[in-house]
């Protein structure tokens, strides 16, 4: 374990790339928050 407490803090920025492979029921039910593994991470509002 590394201690950063008098560390400043820092912006960085991560790209990612790669292919998803679904049914379109698995993608309806995320585009409707339906699917509660991944409500967390959809923008609310």
């Amino acid at each position: 374990m590394v201690d950063v407490t008098e560390k400043s803090a820092t912006r960085r920025t991560a790209v990612a790339a790669g292919a998803l492979r679904t049914s379109t029921e698995v993608v309806a039910l995320i585009s409707t928050g339906a699917c509660p593994k991944v409500t967390r991470w959809l923008p609310h509002g």
